[in-house]
């Protein structure tokens, strides 16, 4: 079962070009180029196991230049959204099975402001964009359900707080490596 969906919505563009997309199975990190009115975006992603977190950074090669919208999304029912200072809360429940779940995105706009509009965050002016993306369920074992899936999400930001995308990622490829490079063909 998903939890739900991050949303990162940017606005329209009359000419984007250089678009590039690519999965790098060494690094384990999907990134994203383009080039919009002569500014290069860069977007990248991994999903840290150390740090129990999927990251994403979006900078440009000129200040100020990004804007977007970040919301999160279930296709369950019975789900919330809210937003708390720098941070989108989805909390919901499974209907079938009683499973609970919490997922929250926390938003860093260095050189901009964000701010929220109706259940998101709406980034403007930005240099760069960082995104940790946490979940957790109610789940402890088959037999109880009884954990506090928004305190395993904040004790999973809280971990990583005092480190830098930089810092996150070097523990990402350690992780990563460590089993991937086992083989090579």
């Amino acid at each position: 079962q998903p939890c739900g969906d991050l949303w990162i919505e940017f606005p329209a563009a009359d000419s984007v070009s250089g678009y590039r997309r690519w999965l790098d199975l060494d690094t384990a990190a999907c990134t994203t180029e383009y080039r919009i009115d002569g500014v290069a975006f860069r977007r990248e992603v991994f999903a840290s196991h150390p740090d129990d977190m999927i990251v994403t950074r979006i900078s440009a090669d000129a200040p100020g230049r990004i804007a977007c919208r970040v919301r999160l999304t279930s296709p369950h029912r019975e789900t919330a959204t809210r937003v708390e200072g720098d941070r989108i809360v989805l909390s919901g429940r499974v209907e079938e099975d009683g499973i609970r779940f919490e997922c929250v995105a926390r938003v860093s706009a260095a050189g901009g402001a964000a701010a929220a509009e109706s259940g998101a965050l709406r980034v403007t002016g930005a240099d760069a964009v960082e995104i940790r993306l946490v979940a957790a369920t109610n789940f402890k074992s088959f037999r109880e359900l009884g954990a506090d899936p928004s305190a395993r999400c904040t004790a999973a930001l809280a971990a990583a707080a005092g480190e830098s995308v930089a810092q996150l990622r070097d523990a990402h490829l350690a992780d990563h490596r460590a089993l991937f490079r086992r083989v090579a063909l």
